[in-house]
């Protein structure tokens, strides 16, 4: 049988932009989308919606189904300064903000990491190695990135990290996440955007139009966020397929088999 690893994104329009393929919720009734590798890999791709317990349950699900590793992959705001839209982190451990402390702290495979970086440096894609923290709830403002910052000395701030290592803690499974930075440090998210959003991320048309109406600067900013959106997406689409057609599916699922 050909080992299956998991792979966890939070949006649709994510999964559109990074893999080419929408799909839809796993755990709706609807199958984790999949794709056989050459090297004989079995990747499944589930849709979690937003938040900590939505990617906990997406990621179970997935392991449910077979899956013997977890990848996350997704876009997140930036808290390190030097981090512009687009740029890349690969997680060596993931935090969970609670209170504006760390409720819990998890290490990644290093190893995974390690290799992973490699992998696109030696492509010319280059990914930051460090911390990343989850909350619960959106963190939007540049003032609440900065606390977060000098709480946590995390380099990107999600809502899904925790959630799917959780579940790898849980499991024994082995997890790798990569990021982009969506948001700089020093770019707020307009507060009104999540409110027109349901939990899988879909937009609530009447609420956007209804936003647009009432505030005109609103178009802009959904305009800015939109680019820095696709920036973010585009440059994990290039990172993803750089380790998907290399060896590391493979070095994942070996991992997977040895513990």
């Amino acid at each position: 049988m050909s080992p299956i690893i998991g792979i966890v994104i939070a949006l649709p329009a994510e999964a559109a932009l990074i893999t080419g393929r929408r799909g839809r919720r796993h755990g709706d009734g609807h199958p984790p989308r999949r794709e056989t590798l050459p090297g004989g890999v079995e990747l499944a791709i589930g849709l979690s919606g937003m938040g900590p317990e939505k990617a906990r349950l997406a990621a179970r699900r997935l392991i449910a189904d077979g899956a013997v590793a977890l990848i996350l992959l997704g876009v997140s705001g930036g808290l390190a300064p030097q981090l512009r839209p687009g740029e890349l982190v690969i997680a060596d451990s993931v935090l969970l903000a609670d209170e504006g402390r760390a409720k819990n702290r998890w290490p990644t495979d290093g190893e995974l990491a390690r290799q992973a970086g490699e992998r696109l440096a030696a492509r010319q894609v280059f990914a930051a190695l460090g911390p990343i923290v989850s909350s619960p709830r959106p963190i939007l403002s540049t003032a609440v990135k900065k606390e977060f910052a000098e709480a946590f000395q995390a380099l990107t701030v999600d809502m899904e990290s925790a959630g799917v290592a959780m579940a790898a803690e849980e499991s024994g499974h082995p997890c790798f996440m990569l990021r982009a930075v969506c948001d700089a440090a020093d770019q707020s998210v307009p507060a009104w955007l999540f409110e027109v959003l349901n939990a899988d991320g879909s937009v609530r048309f009447a609420q956007m139009a209804g936003a647009l109406l009432r505030r005109p600067a609103a178009v802009t900013e959904l305009l800015h966020m939109r680019l820095r959106f696709r920036t973010a997406c585009l440059a994990l689409r290039e990172a993803w397929n750089i380790l998907r057609a290399s060896d590391f599916p493979s070095l994942l699922a070996g991992r997977a088999a040895r513990r």
